[in-house]
């Protein structure tokens, strides 16, 4: 079994999301239906004051590994990157799931089959946990474009997460800071994803395999 942790699988979620959005984006350009694209059906038409949120977007998508400002994700906050357009996925709390009963949680169904037949038991437990992502740039605009990155990728995506375990996931946000304590300036908007899971581990506890029962009973005199 692996056991689930989700600030990992978080991660992983986004860095695949963003790679697809933009996989997404190259191949509507090369089979020229840019119109059907993801970026194009999210940011087409936003502007302000000169500014296309569109074309913004696909430039920030698009910039390969060589480019020191190309969007970056990085697991709790990494000051390092704070004026850079990065993504800072963090553990704000957790808290008892919906799913807990009486109990150690346990279910047959994901006990350990070992090698020599015996069982080792797996206990569960169900967390509601809020996960938030504090979005950092030099650019304010920059800021508002990741958000709407993820808000709508993680719209788009709600039913595979309910597929890999992440259950019930609701979605909220925060408005753009400006932390003047950083040169230069850096803009701060947070995106947070509320999930139920649960919690799978195994215990030291191992059981002989019951191979059969017999109901039989030998009659005597």
């Amino acid at each position: 079994m692996t056991v689930l942790i989700p600030e990992l699988r978080l991660k992983a979620i986004v860095d695949e999301l963003l790679t697809k959005i933009k996989d997404d984006y190259e191949a509507s350009v090369a089979a020229n239906i840019v119109n059907e694209s993801f970026l194009y059906r999210v940011f087409q038409g936003n502007e302000i004051d000169g500014y296309d949120l569109y074309v913004q977007a696909i430039d920030l998508l698009t910039r390969d590994d060589e480019n020191y400002k190309k969007l970056e994700t990085r697991l709790m906050y990494d000051r390092s990157r704070a004026g850079l357009p990065t993504i800072h996925i963090t553990l704000p709390r957790e808290t008892k799931g919906k799913e807990n009963g009486l109990g150690f949680g346990r279910d047959s169904n994901t006990d350990l089959r070992n090698d020599d037949g015996s069982i080792t038991l797996v206990n569960s437990r169900s967390f509601d946990t809020v996960y938030e992502m504090a979005i950092t740039s030099s650019d304010s605009l920059q800021t508002i474009i990741i958000y709407n990155i993820l808000k709508s990728g993680f719209i788009a995506i709600a039913d595979s997460l309910e597929l890999i375990g992440m259950k019930i996931p609701e979605y909220s946000g925060g408005d753009i800071n400006i932390n003047t304590d950083l040169v230069p300036n850096v803009y701060m908007r947070s995106f947070a994803i509320s999930i139920d899971y649960n919690y799978d581990v195994p215990t030291f506890i191992k059981k002989a395999r019951i191979d059969q029962i017999n109901f039989n009973k030998a009659n005597t005199v």
